[in-house]
C-alpha cells in the first residue's frame, strides 16, 4: 500500500460517486494519512462504515470536518515512499482541493461521507 485518495461528498450523494463532481474536498496522503479519521471514530465523533480499501468509507458533520479541513490537511506519521519514478516524504499530504460551489449547498449540521481509496 501506498497511501489513499481521499474524497468528502455530500451523504445525499455519495451513491452517484465522485467521478459526477460532486465531492467537497479531495486530497491525497500517505499510509497513515487516516489517523486522523480514525481517531475522530473513537471518539464518536465520526462512524466507520467499512469497506475493503476500495473505498473505506467513515461519516461525520459538515460543522465538525470543515473546520479541522480549513486548518490544514492533519499531519500524520506515513513513512517515506521510495518507487523507481517518484518518491514521497515521510508525512506527505497532496494539496486539498476545495470544492466551493458543493460546499455552499452544505447545511452546517448536514451528514458527509468520506471515501479513503487504497493507492496501492
Amino acid at each position: 500500500m501506498l497511501g489513499w485518495e481521499v474524497f468528502v461528498l455530500r451523504e445525499k450523494d455519495s451513491s452517484t460517486r465522485r467521478t459526477a463532481g460532486l465531492w467537497l474536498a479531495s486530497w491525497e496522503t500517505g499510509l497513515f494519512g487516516l489517523q486522523w479519521i480514525d481517531e475522530l471514530v473513537k471518539q464518536g465523533k465520526a462512524a466507520d462504515l467499512g469497506g475493503n480499501g476500495y473505498p473505506n468509507r467513515y461519516t461525520t458533520s459538515a460543522n465538525l470536518l470543515f473546520p479541522i479541513l480549513m486548518s490544514g490537511l492533519p499531519e500524520n506519521e506515513s513513512p517515506p515512499v521510495v518507487s523507481d519514478d517518484y518518491a514521497l516524504p515521510a508525512g506527505w499530504n497532496s494539496t486539498l482541493k476545495l470544492n466551493s460551489q458543493q460546499i455552499a449547498k452544505c447545511a452546517e449540521d448536514e451528514p458527509l461521507v468520506i471515501e479513503a481509496w487504497d493507492q496501492s
